[in-house]
């Protein structure tokens, strides 16, 4: 799952955020129950659920007093190479949900819905260009150093203005 914050701007760095963190929910609501399915199986779940998904990241946008509209891409989507403490991708078209905020000019967050790693052991991920398994570890902790940073910048920001 990718998502695009529509600018760079503090205040829409935190409706990215906030679109992740609720669609995580719900796509963790989706899941919950799977135990074993294969990526066409996620692809169909995700697509059966995009108006939902959708709703949701526009009633969150809408919650932030944005004037803006989210929208999805579902399929091949061409991504740079990224590196991460957790994850080296390498550039290539991958299977996935991407939502764009806005214009979709800012920051992005991305996580992996298949294999699915929200409250479970990441087993394996598979870069299907080269059908090479690039990660094998049973106690993966995923983070985001955006998330992170954004944490500590809001932290900050309310110290200094409550002082």
């Amino acid at each position: 799952m990718h998502i695009v914050a529509n600018s760079n701007s503090i205040d829409d760095q935190i409706v990215k955020l906030n679109v992740s963190k609720k669609v995580n929910n719900y796509i963790n609501l989706l899941f919950q129950n799977k135990k074993n399915y294969n990526k066409d199986e996620a692809k169909e779940i995700i697509e059966e659920n995009i108006y939902n998904i959708l709703d949701i990241a526009n009633s969150e946008i809408e919650l932030s007093n944005e004037n803006y509209l989210a929208h999805a891409n579902i399929g091949k989507i061409s991504y740079d190479e990224k590196h991460s403490d957790m994850i080296n991708m390498d550039k290539g078209t991958y299977d996935s949900l991407q939502i764009i905020l806005g214009e979709g000019k800012g920051e992005n967050f991305w996580s992996l819905i298949f294999p699915y790693s929200y409250n479970q052991e990441l087993t394996g991920y598979i870069n299907e260009e080269n059908s090479e398994n690039i990660l094998e570890n049973e106690n993966i902790e995923i983070k985001s150093g955006i998330i992170e940073n954004l944490q500590k910048a809001l932290s900050n920001l309310h110290l200094f203005t409550s002082n």
